[in-house]
């Protein structure tokens, strides 16, 4: 009875995943409930969803029409309507939770529709219908990159740019991006997991760029870029590699080969007599006991 009790503990921390506001203040209020807000889970480390865009396609050769979406899409919307405030905007592709690299010393993009349709009329798509169309590629077993998604296409049809979801199982969604590179744009969730150097680089450098899942999809390639990513990655120094790091997120966050949505958080629950669990970790349960 008490292993089963223990499983049951473990399962709950399990469904990590956004919950109902109005959920997370029951079980708040329940004594015979723990409940835990993480930045990580078993399936990764702090994860920022990202729209990749597509670098072969010619409509997002121009900076500015990747600052006109930048611009256009209402990340705050996404936190209180998708993840019912649990989360926050991401400023690049470093988790504001991994603070030994995370910088904020970043070019940002507000929400600001007014200045999306001045960029996209500067970059010569102008008119006051459709400017373009773009396809957005998301799993079909991923709930809120779905969500995430049709956030997306409504912030967008706003500034005139029409967007098709098109939901695809993994297996496909992976061939058409990492091998034909047959898409737009579409919406991943990369997790930083321990450390930069394992969890970013790879979708950044250029060594990356090919028939690799999830990696560089937007084959976006900057020397300087692989030089820093390199230098933080042998470097012991932790206050160095943090200068190398932003440095990193300063030019990422400028050429904007991605748009970062939103810092995830998770809320889990599990029995109130169960200690030493371990919510953050893969190793759920290594050091959980029950308190008699």
């Amino acid at each position: 009875m008490r292993i089963l009790r223990l499983l049951s503990a473990v399962l709950a921390l399990a469904l990590m995943a956004a919950a109902c506001g109005d959920d997370i203040e029951r079980l708040a209020g329940d004594d015979s409930i723990t409940v835990h807000t993480v930045d990580s889970g078993p399936s990764g480390g702090f994860c920022i969803p990202t729209v990749t865009f597509n670098s072969d396609r010619e409509v997002f050769s121009d900076l500015r029409v990747r600052q006109a979406i930048a611009h256009a899409v209402n990340r705050d919307q996404i936190v209180a309507q998708v993840l019912f405030g649990q989360g926050r905007v991401a400023t690049g592709p470093i988790s504001s939770q991994m603070a030994f690299a995370y910088s904020d010393d970043v070019t940002t993009y507000p929400y600001d529709v007014e200045k999306a349709d001045t960029l996209l009329d500067e970059a010569g798509y102008t008119g006051d219908g459709t400017r373009f169309s773009i396809d957005l590629l998301v799993f079909s077993s991923g709930f809120l990159e779905t969500q995430y998604a049709e956030v997306v296409r409504q912030n967008l049809a706003e500034v005139g740019i029409d967007v098709e979801v098109v939901s695809i199982d993994r297996s496909t969604f992976i061939r058409r991006v990492f091998g034909e590179r047959d898409f737009d744009t579409n919406i991943i969730s990369y997790c930083n997991n321990t450390d930069p150097s394992i969890g970013v680089a790879r979708i950044y450098v250029s060594s990356n760029i090919g028939d690799i899942p999830y990696s560089n999809e937007a084959a976006y390639s900057n020397p300087r870029i692989d030089e820093l990513f390199d230098a933080a990655a042998s470097t012991p120094d932790v206050s160095r590699r943090g200068e190398l790091y932003g440095e990193i997120q300063q030019i990422l966050t400028a050429e904007l080969p991605y748009l970062w949505l939103v810092e995830t958080q998770f809320t889990a629950a599990s029995d109130a007599n169960v200690a030493g669990l371990q919510p953050h970790s893969g190793q759920v349960a290594e050091t959980a006991y029950f308190e008699e």
